[in-house]
C-alpha cells in the first residue's frame, strides 16, 4: 500500500482518515499539517506566505521573511536561531551540528533495532540529513505507516562515521509542531496502588515537562498523553494522541510560544542524559506513536487499541488463572498448592500462578532473590512434580519471578556481588531489601535469561510472572540517565531471545503493578498487570484510565478478597467480578475458604468468562460518561456490531438520586438490541439507544421504605450483555 505521495520537497504521509505533511525549505523539514485528511492537491496552500520580517526573530541569511521561531518543524536542534526546546542536542568537539536535507527512501526496510519496532505496518518513509560540520555524521527521521489504524510510527537514527565521538544530551523520538490554540494536554498520573488517573490541564505560554526519572515507564506517568481541542470530550472534538514503546524514563514535553505555536516533543529522559555514541556505531530512539481523531477521546482510544492489537501484542490466548499470592502470600507448600489445584480445576480456571515465596530461603521479602531454585522443605516432591499433578487436574503451571532483583541476603549475592547494582562506597540505597542486577553486563544478562529458562525446562512453567518491584538509584555515572536506555536494551534482548526459545509461553508483565505498564513491555509479554489494588472502586478507575491507550487483550484484572489487601475496603464478590470482567480475567484469593454463594460466582464467571474471552479480546471500547461524572460506565462491542457488555460502577451515592440515562455508542441504527442484567431487560433498535438512550429500572432512594429494584451504591456495579434480536 502506497501511503506516501511526494515530489521530493513536499512529503504527504495518508491513513484512512488523517494526513501529516511536511516540506522541505532552505535545508530544514518544515512541518505543516497532520489532522483529518485533507487532498495532496490543496498541500502547497498550507506553506506560510511570508513578506514581512518579524521583529527580533532569527532567520536564514537568504530569506529574512523566514523566522525560525514561528515555524513548525520535525526536529529541531539548539544555537540554530530556534529559541524554543530542542528535540535533539548532541556535542563533538568544538562545532554546532547542523543537519540539513539530503534525501529520502520510499519504503524502506529498518533494520534490526535495540528498541521496539511496529511488527506490521502499510508503509515506510526514511529521510536522511547530513551535518554540515562533522562529516560522516547522518540523522535520520522515520515514519512506519499504519493506514488502517490512523498510526503514525516515528523514530530518529543518529549515524556517526565521523571518527570521533559523540555525546548524546538529549534525542526525542518525535517531535509535533502545531497551533497552540486554545489546546489542552491530558497526561495520566498515580503512583503504586492509583495508576492511571486522568489530569488535565490548560496549555498556557511557557514549557510544561514531565515524565518519569526512575528508571522505569512508572506509575507516576505512564508515557500514554493526548492533545486537545479545549471542548473535545469523549465522543466529539479534536484529539491528538501519542505513545512510546519505551519501558525505562522517558519525558513529555510541551511548550508554547509568544507566536501561538506549540511544540510537543516525546522520548528518553534528557535530563542528566550523557549517552556516547562512538564513531561506526549508531543511536536509535524508540519508536513513539501518534494518531489523531476527531471523534473524541474514543476514537483515539479506538485507533490505539487497534494498532496496538496488530502491531505491538503477541497474539496469545490467556488462561483464565488463580494466582496464590493473596490466597497464601509466603506461606506456601506442596499441600496447599495441590489443594488449591484441586479447587481451582472444579472452578473451571486453566492455570494455577505460583507466586512468590516458592524459592529457596523466601519466607518474606527481605532475602533470597537471586537463589531461583526450589524450596525442597516446602516442595518435597519437587516443582516438575507438582507441574505434572496440575497438569493431571487440566491447569497449566504460572511462576512467579524476579529476574532483574538480588536481595543483599542472599547466595547469589555473596558469590557474585558485583552483578548487582551497588557501589559499595556510598550509602546504600535499597527497595525491599533489594538490589537490581547490572543487565549491561553479558555475565548477568545471561544468568538471568537462564534462570528463566530453568523454570520452563526444569520446573515445567507454561506462565511466567515477570515482576519488577523497585526502581533504580545507582547507574554507570558515565552514561547518566544513558544507562537506562542501555539496560532496557539488554532487558529486551532477554525477553526477545526467550520469546524466540519458548514460543508458547505466556509471560505476564507486573511491576509492583503498573509500574511498567506500556508498549515496550507489552512487545514482549503476553498481558499486563495494571494495578496491585483490585478493590472495586479503586480498580474500575484506574482500568478506565487504562483504556485510553491500551486494549483489554492486554490489560489483566483479578478478583480478589475482601476486604481489599491494598484499601481495606469491602466489597460484593459480584461487584469484584463485574469490575475484573472486562480485560484478561484472573482470581487472586483462597477460593477454598469462600462461601458457597461466592464460590458458586466464581465458578459461573469463570465459564461466563471463556464464553466471551475471544469477543471480548476484539471489541470495541467505549467510556460512556466522562471523567468526574460520578460514574464509571464503560461498553464493549464485538467487531460485527452484533454483542458486547455495559459496565456500570456507581462511585459515590447519594440520596433521592436517579440514575443516568445511558446512551449507548456503535450499534447498529436500524437494528433491535436486548440489554439484559440484574433486574433489567430492555430491547430497543439501535438508534434509540443511541440517541435516546438506556433508561434503567429505579434505583434504592436511600430509605429502607424506597428499596427498588437496584441497589447502586458506593462501589456498586451492573454488568448487562448486550445482544442483537430480530424485533417482533
Amino acid at each position: 500500500m502506497n501511503c506516501l505521495k511526494t515530489d521530493g520537497r513536499l512529503f504527504y504521509i495518508e491513513t484512512a482518515r488523517t494526513c501529516y505533511v511536511f516540506s522541505i525549505e532552505h535545508g530544514y523539514a518544515e512541518h505543516l499539517y497532520y489532522g483529518a485528511k485533507i487532498p495532496y492537491s490543496d498541500c502547497n496552500a498550507l506553506r506560510e506566505k511570508r513578506s514581512v520580517i518579524l521583529v527580533n526573530t532569527l532567520y536564514p541569511y537568504e530569506d529574512p521573511s523566514y523566522s525560525f521561531d514561528c515555524k513548525g518543524f520535525e526536529f529541531s536542534l539548539p544555537f540554530r536561531g530556534d529559541s524554543r526546546s530542542a528535540s535533539v542536542n548532541l556535542v563533538c568537539d568544538d562545532k554546532v551540528f547542523d543537519f540539513e536535507y539530503e534525501g529520502y527512501e520510499k519504503n524502506f526496510r529498518p533494520e534490526q533495532s535495540p528498541m521496539p519496532l511496529p511488527r506490521k505496518y502499510d508503509y515506510a518513509l526514511n529521510v536522511r540529513f547530513n551535518d554540515r560540520s562533522h562529516e560522516g555524521v547522518r540523522l535520520e527521521t522515520r515514519y512506519l505507516i499504519s493506514y488502517d489504524e490512523d498510526v503514525i510510527a516515528r523514530y530518529c537514527v543518529l549515524i556517526n562515521a565521523s571518527g570521533k565521538d559523540i555525546k548524546v544530551l538529549k534525542f526525542s523520538s518525535a517531535q509535533t509542531d502545531m497551533s497552540a490554540e486554545n489546546k489542552k494536554l491530558i497526561t495520566f498520573h498515580g503512583a503504586w496502588g492509583r495508576e492511571m488517573s486522568k489530569m488535565s490541564q490548560d496549555i498556557t505560554c511557557g514549557r510544561y515537562t514531565h515524565g518519569s526519572f526512575s528508571g522505569m515507564s512508572s506509575a507516576e506517568c505512564n508515557p500514554l498523553f493526548f492533545v486537545s481541542d479545549a471542548n473535545a470530550g469523549e465522543n466529539s472534538g479534536e484529539v491528538y494522541g501519542f505513545n512510546l514503546m519505551y519501558s525505562a524514563s522517558h519525558e513529555i514535553s510541551t511548550e508554547k510560544t509568544p507566536y501561538g505555536g506549540l511544540r510537543i516533543l516525546h522520548g528518553i529522559q534528557s535530563e542528566n542524559l550523557l549517552y556516547t555514541v562512538p564513531s561506526g556505531e549508531k543511536f536509535t530512539s524508540p519508536c513513539s506513536l501518534s494518531t489523531f481523531s476527531d471523534k473524541g477521546f474514543n476514537g483515539a482510544s479506538e485507533n490505539f487499541h487497534r494498532f496496538v492489537s496488530k502491531a505491538v501484542l503477541r497474539k496469545k490466548e490467556i488462561p483464565v488463572m488463580l494466582n496464590t499470592w493473596e490466597a497464601v502470600y509466603f506461606s506456601m507448600n506442596e499441600d496447599k498448592m495441590k489443594k488449591l489445584a484441586d479447587n481451582a480445576a472444579a472452578a473451571g480456571f486453566e492455570c494455577l500462578v505460583i507466586d512468590d515465596g516458592w524459592f529457596s530461603g523466601r519466607n518474606d521479602d527481605t532475602t533470597s532473590l537471586g537463589d531461583w531454585r526450589e524450596d525442597i522443605k516446602k516442595f518435597p516432591g519437587g516443582m516438575k512434580a507438582l507441574s505434572s499433578y496440575f497438569a493431571s487436574k487440566g491447569l497449566k503451571t504460572g511462576i512467579w519471578i524476579e529476574p532483574e532483583m538480588i536481595s543483599r541476603k542472599s547466595y547469589l549475592f555473596r558469590i557474585q556481588s558485583e552483578y548487582a547494582l551497588a557501589d559499595d562506597r556510598l550509602r546504600p540505597v535499597v527497595g525491599r531489601s533489594q538490589y537490581i542486577l547490572d543487565l549491561t553486563n553479558p555475565a548477568v544478562a545471561k544468568y538471568v535469561e537462564e534462570s528463566v529458562s530453568r523454570l520452563v525446562e526444569e520446573y515445567g512453567a507454561e506462565y511466567v510472572k515477570w515482576d519488577f518491584n523497585r526502581r533504580f538509584a545507582e547507574v554507570k555515572a558515565e552514561k547518566g540517565s544513558g544507562y537506562f536506555y542501555d539496560y532496557i536494551s539488554a532487558l529486551y534482548a532477554i525477553l526477545a531471545r526467550l520469546n524466540e526459545k519458548y514460543p508458547q509461553l505466556i509471560i505476564e508483565n507486573c511491576a509492583s503493578g503498573g509500574g511498567r505498564f506500556d508498549l515496550g513491555m507489552a512487545y514482549y509479554t503476553s498481558c499486563g498487570w495494571a494495578s496491585d489494588n483490585t478493590n472495586p472502586l479503586s480498580r474500575a478507575r484506574i482500568q478506565r484510565g487504562v483504556s485510553y491507550g491500551y486494549p483489554l487483550s492486554f490489560t489483566l484484572n483479578h478478583v480478589a478478597a475482601s476486604p481489599g489487601h491494598q484499601t481495606r475496603r469491602a466489597s460484593d464478590i459480584k461487584d469484584r467480578i463485574n469490575t475484573a470482567f472486562l480485560g484478561v480475567f484472573g482470581v487472586q484469593a483462597d477460593i477454598s475458604v469462600i462461601s458457597e454463594d461466592e464460590a458458586d460466582e466464581v465458578r459461573q464467571a469463570v465459564s461466563l468468562y471463556k464464553v466471551f474471552r475471544k469477543e471480548l479480546y476484539d471489541s470495541t471500547v467505549y467510556r460512556l460518561f466522562e471523567d468526574g461524572d460520578g460514574y464509571v460506565i464503560m461498553q464493549t462491542l464485538s467487531q460485527d456490531k452484533k454483542s458486547g457488555f455495559l459496565f456500570l460502577m456507581r462511585e459515590k451515592f447519594d440520596t433521592v438520586t436517579q440514575l443516568p440515562v445511558i446512551r449507548l455508542k456503535g450499534l447498529e441504527k436500524d437494528k433491535c438490541y436486548r440489554i439484559k442484567g440484574d433486574s433489567t431487560d430492555v430491547c430497543a433498535s439501535g438508534e434509540t439507544l443511541e440517541k435516546a438512550g438506556l433508561v434503567l429500572p429505579q434505583n434504592y432512594q436511600g430509605a429502607e421504605t424506597s428499596d427498588g429494584i437496584l441497589n447502586l451504591t458506593d462501589g456498586k456495579t451492573l454488568l448487562l450483555r448486550i445482544t442483537q434480536k430480530e424485533c417482533l
